[in-house]
Order: C-alpha cells, then sequence, then structure tokens
C-alpha cells in the first residue's frame, strides 16, 4: 500500500486517539505501532485473494473475475473491523473506503455495495459495505455508487457459522438484483471475504443477467482454517 494511501488513513484520525490501542495522538487515525501492526496479505491470487506461490486453483464454485483484499483477517484487522460493525465508527468504514480505492486497477462502472437484511440492518442502524463504498467511489473517475441495485431477500446466518453442507442451501435465493447490469462492470463491495459464498452468489446472479465483469474487494481475506470453500 502506498505511503500517499497511508497518509489519507492517518489524516483522518478521530478524537485524538488511536482507532486500536487508544493512545493520545494529534491528527491521526493509527500510532505507528498499530499500523505497523495490520497483517498484510501474503502475494494474493488476483481473483481469489488467497496466498498463492505460482498458481491458483481458487476455491470451487468461485465465480468472481477479480478480488482485492489486502490484510489477513486476524489480530488488529478483525479488531478494526469490530469496531466498525459493531462499536459504531462509521467514520473507519469510509477511511477503509478510500485507502482501497486508491490501490485499486481497473475500470468499473458501478460500485455495490453487499446489502443486509432490513431486520439486520434495523439491529445494526446501518450496513458497513454501504460505509467502505462510500469512501472507495469518489476515489475512482467515473465510478457509480449504486446502493438499491442488490437486495437480500432473507435474514440468512452467516456463512462461516454453518456445516458445509448448510452452506450449500443458505444463500439459495437469498438475493435478488433490481437493476440493469447488462454489459456493466461491477464492483462488489464487502469489509470481509470469508468463506466467498456471499460474493459467489451475487457475482453468479449478476452474470446471468448480463454483467461482463464482476470484481470484489474487500478490507480483508480469512485464510487458513476460516478459508472454507464455497
Amino acid at each position: 500500500m502506498s505511503t500517499a494511501s497511508w497518509q489519507d488513513w492517518l489524516d483522518r484520525g478521530l478524537g485524538g486517539h488511536c482507532a486500536l490501542c487508544e493512545s493520545s495522538l494529534s491528527g491521526v487515525a493509527l500510532c505507528t505501532h498499530c499500523r505497523h501492526s495490520l497483517p498484510a496479505l501474503p502475494q494474493p491470487c488476483p481473483v481469489c485473494a488467497l496466498p498463492m506461490q505460482a498458481f491458483c486453483a481458487h476455491p470451487a464454485g468461485w465465480r468472481l473475475d477479480s478480488l482485492y483484499a489486502p490484510f489477513i483477517y486476524s489480530g488488529s484487522v478483525s479488531v478494526l473491523i469490530g469496531r466498525l460493525k459493531f462499536h459504531r465508527q462509521r467514520w473507519l468504514g469510509r477511511v477503509i473506503g478510500r485507502v482501497l480505492g486508491s490501490a485499486l486497477s481497473g475500470h468499473f462502472d458501478w460500485c455495490m455495495p453487499v446489502p443486509l437484511h432490513r431486520r439486520r440492518l434495523a439491529q445494526r442502524g446501518f450496513n458497513q459495505a454501504l460505509e467502505i463504498a462510500s469512501g472507495i467511489a469518489p476515489s475512482i473517475d467515473g465510478m457509480r455508487l449504486v446502493t438499491g441495485g442488490l437486495q437480500r431477500l432473507r435474514n440468512t446466518p452467516p456463512q462461516a457459522q454453518l456445516s458445509v453442507k448448510a452452506r450449500k442451501t443458505n444463500l439459495i435465493g437469498c438475493f435478488a438484483v433490481n437493476a440493469n447490469v447488462e454489459r456493466l462492470r461491477i464492483l462488489l463491495v464487502d469489509d470481509v471475504v470469508t468463506t466467498g459464498s456471499t460474493l459467489t452468489a451475487l457475482a453468479t446472479l449478476l452474470q446471468q443477467r448480463g454483467a461482463a465483469h464482476v470484481g470484489g474487494v474487500a478490507f480483508a481475506r480469512a485464510i487458513g482454517r476460516h478459508a472454507i470453500k464455497v
């Protein structure tokens, strides 16, 4: 990640305290120690964002054309995501989005956050994927943030909490596409990619509706025992 991207992050501090260790700071979001504690994803595959050496077969059933996720979902990264999602630090989502947007390559027409079901949205009060997407879209020329094009029809449990058998049926009929995406290059946005099942389900629908390219971006990627095949 470039120095300019990190400076963008650091210039958006909140309340004079580090977002992780809460030590006193002046005008920065992360102290030097916490900034270097974020676990970078080593040699990520440009299609599925799993670590690779020379070749990657991708998880079974993978449908995304590309995926960018710069960090491993562990340690300080999981703390930041938790503070965004469960401690209502919505500003973190927008800053994360600006950092991701500055590092993305390729052209996309629409930026579409992974939707929450209306019940979960009411409980949380906001969609963390939308907060991140709101930071990404202004960073890329010509990209349009589309908030109503995807809909979650059922309030399903998180994929990572289910068995392999349950995951195969959990997302059937879960999503709907409410926009004309024919020939468009779509960027799906989420906070963390764990199993990849959600992005695969959405990519499948978008491709069936004629999307020319469906990529994904997230702040973090679960690997190891968390990277369950879809």
